[in-house]
């Protein structure tokens, strides 16, 4: 399976997941980047070289992570949905990288005034189904082990702690439950 070939649009009952538009999408995901850089940038590294709203648009075009295959949704709150006020309806983002045969890695960030509502864990639980159904046999996370709020939504989800790096990084995994098996 290629993640080229997932969806490009998915919805659940709060939220629609959008293929990043960089025209429509950069100017939001660089005022959330800037207002909550210090946050973000203490788990993820992908936003050091954002310094404008081009190079936001660049990143939102980016097709590759650590040279994967990589696709990425934009998660907006659904038109009416009112459980919680978002800016211009942005939530965050969740990528998909192609990692060996079989497997992939799921990787999102979440804007804070986002946080508490479920929404992460709502767009993972829609991400996962869709994948299962592309026959991927097996879906890792990492996750700084002192980003607590993500470890929960992880455990959540149903994955497993496989491993801690020394680094303070803790490794999930979690296995397709239609039991399909990751090919040789």
């Amino acid at each position: 399976m290629s993640i080229q070939n997932l969806e490009d649009e998915l919805e659940t009952d709060r939220l629609v997941l959008k293929l990043p538009n960089p025209t429509r999408d950069a100017n939001i995901t660089f005022e959330i980047i800037t207002r909550q850089y210090n946050r973000l940038s203490l788990y993820l590294k992908c936003f050091e070289g954002v310094k404008c709203v081009q190079d936001e648009r660049k990143r939102l075009r980016q097709t590759k992570y650590r040279n994967k295959p990589t696709k990425s949704w934009v998660i907006w709150q659904k038109p009416g949905e009112r459980s919680k006020k978002l800016s211009k309806g942005f939530a965050g983002m969740i990528c998909v990288d192609e990692l060996q045969r079989g497997e992939c890695s799921i990787r999102y960030w979440l804007a804070r005034d986002a946080e508490g509502a479920g929404y992460m864990s709502e767009a993972l639980r829609a991400i996962e189904a869709h994948i299962w159904g592309k026959g991927i046999g097996k879906i890792v996370m990492e996750c700084a082990a002192t980003n607590v709020g993500s470890q929960k939504i992880i455990k959540r989800a149903g994955f497993t702690i496989d491993q801690t790096s020394r680094n303070g990084v803790f490794y999930f995994s979690k296995k397709n439950p239609l039991g399909i098996e990751i090919a040789a």
